[in-house]
């Protein structure tokens, strides 16, 4: 069951990549994020910028898309792999979802604009 839900709008020049926060504060856990593309081809962000999404208290990096320009419209759930770093097991897929304490989150954008202002919106989902 979804209990929240924030839309945030991703905004790139070229002259910097782009970062929002979450106007929202946050605890339980990150079920999903919806990335949306710019409807106009020109104004999506660029090929090679790189999305990052992590806490503001705990600094957790929740999420990571590479390549946003040529990625298409989708929704993503992430998941953390939950082995202990003494353990001799390598995990290679996660099924726990990232929690978040209490937290805002900041979305971060390299690279993501060649020319112009380039756009795309994420929206978060937490249970």
């Amino acid at each position: 069951m979804i209990v929240d839900y924030e839309l945030m709008t991703l905004s790139a020049t070229t002259s910097s990549g782009a970062s929002a926060t979450s106007t929202g504060t946050y605890n339980g856990f990150l079920h999903a994020v919806r990335y949306t593309i710019a409807t106009n081809s020109t104004d999506r962000l660029s090929t090679g910028g790189r999305l990052t999404l992590t806490g503001d208290r705990t600094g957790f990096a929740l999420f990571i898309l590479e390549d946003l320009g040529s990625t298409a419209d989708g929704l993503y759930f992430p998941r953390m792999v939950t082995v202990l770093s003494t353990d001799a097991v390598t995990a290679s897929t996660g099924s726990a979802m990232p929690p978040v304490f209490n937290e805002r989150l900041t979305a971060s954008i390299s690279s993501g604009s060649t020319g112009g202002t380039k756009t795309g919106t994420l929206g978060l989902y937490f249970v």
